[in-house]
């Protein structure tokens, strides 16, 4: 599920009764901003775990991501009920929502779990923001030492899913689901501590094996089971087909005789990821060297963002073919 502000008590409790039923674990999302400890708080009167505790939601089985902003007094429901925590260090940092107090849940005896979430795919990334964030925040370099950031980011990632007894750790009986990581690297070069080497220093570009219950995924950095190149492609093609953008990329590309890869290269650039930015400016720009265009094409209303994310790139593309490569 989401969150207490996208779902209503009722459809919690059926949430509740189904992974009952068919013994499936739930994961939410819990208290990432500041929005959702407000939100509860006026309309139920209650903090989101406050919430969930009075309709029986919570158990060993239920998986709390984020947990930025919860309070003392959940945490202690949450400890009580066994709910476990997935901490996102650097996903909080990314949507600014601040720094979940985790090392004072690990205290409280919390099973605290390390998450990636968004864009942030590399663990070693995020152990080593566990280990360094924190020590900011409290401004104490002794919390979260290396070890016991690695541990979460394997028994008590395991511990998380409820599926301790069969992964997590390198243990008779579990499933073979090993890495193997090239040390001989300049940045983790000299290793005094394996462990404090791996979370200060590595990297998952220095994952050159992959095994997965026993099956090799990767071997010598090269993943066996697809076709890299080919998935790569299709992930940007998926991607440019999302974009509100692309039709009109393709369309003024060809009728302009410019790069396609260049129109859009200028547009990332100048719209900072805000597709709206850069329409705006263009439809202007449009009117600006070819009004009777932009006219005739409606581009006069800047209100429309539609008609504004053609004129943008119609404009870029005028560029390109008017001034070259150095526009």
């Amino acid at each position: 599920i989401h969150t207490t502000f996208t779902c209503e008590p009722e459809f919690l409790k059926e949430v509740r009764r189904i992974a009952t039923e068919v013994g499936s674990g739930i994961h939410l999302h819990l208290e990432e901003g500041a929005y959702e400890t407000m939100h509860a708080l006026v309309k139920y009167r209650k903090l989101p775990i406050q919430l969930y505790e009075e309709i029986g939601f919570l158990g060993p089985d239920v998986l709390a991501a984020q947990c930025v902003h919860t309070r003392p007094e959940e945490v202690e429901i949450m400890r009580r009920r066994d709910v476990k925590v997935s901490h996102e260090p650097l996903s909080n940092c990314e949507v600014g929502g601040g720094i979940a107090r985790v090392p004072e849940m690990l205290e409280a005896g919390l099973t605290v779990g390390l998450g990636t979430d968004g864009y942030v795919t590399d663990e070693f990334e995020v152990m080593r923001a566990a280990f360094l964030i924190h020590k900011g925040r409290l401004q104490d370099p002794t919390v979260m030492p290396a070890d016991v950031v690695f541990e979460m980011a394997t028994v008590n990632n395991a511990k998380a899913l409820g599926m301790e007894r069969v992964i997590g750790s390198i243990e008779p009986g579990k499933k073979a689901d090993l890495i193997l990581v090239d040390l001989k690297r300049p940045h983790l070069q000299p290793i005094y501590d394996l462990v404090n080497t791996l979370v200060y220093c590595a990297r998952g570009s220095d994952v050159v094996t992959t095994i997965v219950d026993g099956r090799m995924i990767v071997r010598d950095g090269r993943l066996l089971t697809i076709d890299e190149e080919q998935v790569l492609e299709k992930a940007q093609e998926i991607a440019r087909s999302l974009s509100p953008w692309e039709p009109y990329v393709q369309r003024y590309s060809k009728e302009y005789g410019v790069d396609p890869d260049l129109v859009r290269a200028i547009i990332y650039a100048e719209s900072k990821g805000d597709p709206y930015r850069i329409s705006k400016d263009g439809a202007i720009g449009l009117m600006q060297i070819m009004p009777s265009t932009a006219n005739s094409l409606g581009f006069d209303n800047l209100l429309d963002p539609e008609e504004n994310i053609k004129a943008g790139v119609m404009y870029i593309a005028w560029l390109v073919k008017n001034y070259g490569e150095e526009y």
